[in-house]
């Protein structure tokens, strides 16, 4: 973030370190609950908070002949933060099932930007005799920065892992329901970009591990004896 050098982040993008890049801080107040109803737990929380010295980035067109934008960190003044969320976790059928939903709303203004965003994750975790299948969604709304918008964000993804011994075996699909999607646009001056990401096809990972340490067993109690004195110990 802050040394003077460039590094290639994409095929499309530079990331430039600056010097002049003050530290961000902020004074936040934050109050937060637990609350237990037999199977569900709630644990809402509202906060706000000061920001001086927010950090952003800066984003433009390299050069005029390339395709490539150069980002940079900047200070982008002062502002403050404050919302709510609340997570809220639910174990059913004797913890067979794990339902976890965590919506959160924000809202901002610093610079020129006085605005909003809300989302939530979803999870959905079933547990069988051979190891448990993980269902997770994400949903973010359009956000605003310094340099332009982000579009709304989208993920969704699969997983079941399973462990016999000292193997895990873990077995992953990112956007099975061709949900996703990443838009951004960059508006300055005299230039502006538009940016879009997705998945081609379902992208499938497959993990295989092997742990080599043992279990720790702690030593049992054995007499010693002790040839200076001929005393009797457990240790």
């Amino acid at each position: 973030m802050f040394l003077p050098v460039k590094s290639i982040e994409s095929r499309t993008e530079i990331v430039e370190g600056n010097i002049n890049v003050l530290p961000e801080y902020s004074n936040a107040l934050e109050f937060g609950a637990n609350l237990l109803l037999g199977n569900i737990s709630l644990n809402p929380e509202i906060y706000t908070s000061l920001r001086e010295n927010i950090i952003d980035i800066e984003e433009y067109p390299y050069d005029s002949t390339s395709k490539t934008n150069l980002k940079r960190f900047i200070n982008a003044g002062k502002g403050y933060d404050y919302g709510t969320s609340i997570g809220i976790e639910a174990n059913l059928f004797n913890g067979k099932l794990n339902l976890a939903l965590s919506p959160y709303y924000r809202r901002y203004s610093y610079s020129n930007i006085n605005s909003s965003e809300y989302g939530s994750s979803l999870s959905l975790t079933i547990f069988a005799l051979l190891g448990f299948i993980q269902a997770r969604f994400d949903y973010v709304s359009p956000q605003e920065a310094v340099w332009g918008t982000y579009g709304p964000q989208m993920y969704s993804e699969i997983a079941f892992m399973t462990q016999l011994k000292n193997f895990s075996l873990i077995l992953m699909a990112q956007d099975p329901f061709r949900i996703y999607k990443y838009e951004i646009n960059i508006k300055g001056n005299n230039y502006s970009t538009y940016k879009y990401n997705n998945f081609e096809r379902v992208n499938l990972n497959f993990v295989l591990q092997y742990n080599f340490s043992k279990q720790f067993k702690p030593p049992s109690k054995r007499e010693t004896e002790i040839e200076s004195t001929g005393r009797r110990m457990l240790r």
